[in-house]
């Protein structure tokens, strides 16, 4: 059973001097110690401690490092003590090398920054980033130093906040200092982001920073820009990200023999040089369509169902979703489209033609489709990493189909193979009847989930399970 505040008060008073407190708490509980006077009596920073530890829910914590300090009296106040036989001390294992995560980003920061620097953290990690920031990340019963030693070990990323309090700071400075070292070794990568304007040390002057100063969510898309370079983000009118697919050439369409479910339509297999282009990294959802149609003034025909905010939207029209891409484009100033299919199955499979997203084999549990789909659209991106393709695009197989730019041409790729050299970029058939769209659904059978599978529909109908995702030309990017 823990012991009460009270007791844990007594057990402070009982066990440290007030110099050896104020070294205790500079050891465990940093910033705690910062907002200590020196007026205050032992009994009035013991209080505090406990009150910090008590209101995030670190009891544990200052228990361990109590434990850690004064073994012999806190077991003695608060473990029971029973006779053991004695036992021959088995020898230290040799310690573990700490791993380092090429994404995990240490934060550093002033006391007085807390409030950004978490702020910062919160959205990094919402966006799969792991973050060490102290004290958070702390173990119980690990000292201050030993913590942020572990930390700048297991990161591949560090932030520097600048502020003039961090300039001041020299917890700060001994942190970037040593990240500085590990960046020259090639350990990490360090980022300095100026969150209010100071001079800065002379070995950060070097480093492009990215700024905060002006309005806090222009400097997280930079940061994240900076973070993945191959990631494009914008966050009006509402959050969009975007996956770069390099320039090149891969192998479009089926083999049936290595593809038994492979189509007609699909073949032959043949190579196609596409240019780099951005493919939004899921499918456009409900709550950005019903955004988009309410600023337009337009109705909403793909309606705007319950609890479903975070769903593919579906029910629109090829000519709905090409003129979603002409607003997005004027609310941006960029060049958005829907994408080709030959992009749309590149960004789907690669360059080494498998036949799913995630490789040749079918795995019901990286999709919602096949036998295990769950009959109705889930939200975008609830399948990845699992389900993602080579670049890290989301929701390529199943879920819903998505319209594409192409007419749909029966002998097109028999077509293609009549060049001697890769076709470049194709777009498909001059004209037709009918409109691609790629990627099976959750109505659809397994087949419908590989990457070179094409269907096709009248342009100007509304399907269940068909919605879109949009695309920009790397070249056009301003």
């Amino acid at each position: 059973m823990n012991p009460t505040n009270a007791e844990i008060r007594q057990f402070i008073l009982d066990a440290f001097s007030d110099e050896d407190f104020e070294v205790f708490c500079a050891d465990y509980f940093r910033d705690a110690q910062a907002e200590f006077s020196s007026s205050l009596s032992l009994r009035i920073k013991a209080q505090r401690l406990i009150e910090y530890c008590q209101n995030r829910g670190w009891l544990d914590n200052l228990l361990a490092a109590l434990r850690q300090e004064r073994p012999q009296r806190y077991a003695q106040r608060f473990t029971p003590v029973t006779p053991a036989t004695p036992t021959a001390t088995a020898p230290a294992a040799a310690a573990q090398p700490i791993a380092r995560n090429p994404r995990q980003i240490f934060i550093s920061h002033a006391h007085e920054d807390a409030a950004f620097a978490h702020r910062l953290a919160s959205d990094l990690q919402q966006r799969g980033w792991p973050v060490w920031i102290a004290p958070d990340s702390v173990h119980p019963g690990e000292k201050w130093v030993s913590a942020i030693n572990r930390g700048l070990q297991e990161s591949g990323v560090f932030l520097a906040v600048i502020t003039p309090r961090a300039v001041a700071s020299g917890w700060v400075t001994s942190e970037t200092d040593a990240a500085i070292e590990l960046e020259h070794e090639g350990a990490l990568r360090l980022i300095p982001l100026q969150v209010q304007p100071c001079n800065v040390s002379p070995l950060l002057r070097p480093y492009q920073r990215i700024s905060f100063v002006q309005r806090y969510e222009n400097g997280l898309v930079a940061l994240l820009a900076a973070l993945n370079p191959n990631l494009l983000i914008i966050e009006s009118p509402f959050h969009l990200e975007w996956v770069r697919v390099p320039a090149g050439e891969f192998l479009m369409g089926s083999d049936p023999a290595r593809d038994r479910d492979a189509q007609e339509d699909e073949q032959p297999q043949h190579r196609v040089y596409v240019s780099a282009f951005y493919i939004g990294k899921v499918p456009i959802t409900n709550a950005q369509y019903a955004a988009y149609a309410r600023a337009m003034g337009r109705e909403n025909k793909a309606g705007s169902p319950s609890n479903k905010d975070d769903h593919p939207v579906v029910n629109v029209t090829w000519q709905e979703a090409t003129d979603f891409c002409d607003w997005l484009s004027q609310a941006t100033g960029q060049s958005f489209r829907l994408p080709t299919e030959a992009e749309w199955e590149k960004a789907a499979r690669g360059t080494d033609s498998r036949i799913y997203p995630w490789g040749d084999e079918w795995d019901e549990k990286r999709l919602n489709g096949g036998e295990g789909g769950k009959k109705d659209t889930t939200p975008v991106g609830q399948y990845s990493p699992a389900g993602d393709s080579l670049y890290g695009v989301a929701d390529m197989a199943g879920n819903v189909f998505e319209w594409v730019a192409d007419w749909f041409g029966e002998d097109e790729y028999k077509d293609h193979t009549r060049l001697n050299s890769p076709v470049k970029d194709p777009t498909g058939p001059a004209n037709g009847a009918r409109r691609v769209f790629r990627g099976g659904s959750w109505y659809y059978e397994q087949f419908s989930a590989r990457a070179a599978y094409r269907d096709r529909g009248d342009p100007d109908g509304r399907y269940f399970d068909v919605g879109f995702r949009v695309v920009l030309g790397d070249a056009q990017i301003r």
